[in-house]
């Protein structure tokens, strides 16, 4: 039973031991990400950002001496490139405005095939009625011929099925 005791305790401690490490891992990499003195990320262009060169301030472009340089000290140091999220930004403009003109592009073949059904239906229906036509032609003329049949040959029996 105490053994049980000891076990729980041992792993409550690694447990919180664990915890700790984390919890200085994540201050460690926020170190890297803000100025410790305003908490403004780090940038590789812009405003705010990282002069290891320039004697000029990033801001209001005047000279700097020594007594205005402040030495700051990270842990480690993680500066955002602008650049990239520029270029992240772009690309995505560019692919919403291709899926835009596919999607246009779509539209455009589907009214198309559309219009080409339509003029083939209407030309089909063109036909079907020229057919019906001729067949009405053709029954009037056979009824005509069965009627002149009829009257030539008066003791044959209806030809009409009539």
């Amino acid at each position: 039973m105490e053994d049980n005791r000891l076990i729980e305790k041992e792993e409550h401690h690694q447990d919180f031991e664990e915890d700790k490490v984390k919890e200085s891992l994540n201050r460690g990499e926020i170190d890297g990400l803000f100025c410790p003195i305003c908490f403004q990320a780090w940038t590789s262009g812009g405003e705010y950002q990282i002069c290891p060169n320039s004697r000029k301030c990033p801001q209001c472009k005047k000279l700097c001496k020594l007594k205005d340089v402040r030495v700051l000290h990270a842990a480690r140091l993680c500066v955002a490139d602008e650049e990239l999220q520029k270029r992240v930004i772009t690309l995505e403009a560019e692919c919403d405005y291709l899926k835009q003109s596919q999607k246009n592009v779509y539209e455009c073949v589907l009214e198309e095939m559309r219009n080409e059904m339509d003029e083939k239906s209407m030309e089909l229906k063109g036909k079907f009625r020229e057919m019906c036509d001729e067949m009405d032609a053709r029954h009037k003329l056979n009824e005509a011929r069965c009627e002149a049949l009829e009257k030539m040959f008066p003791e044959m029996p209806n030809m009409r099925g009539s």
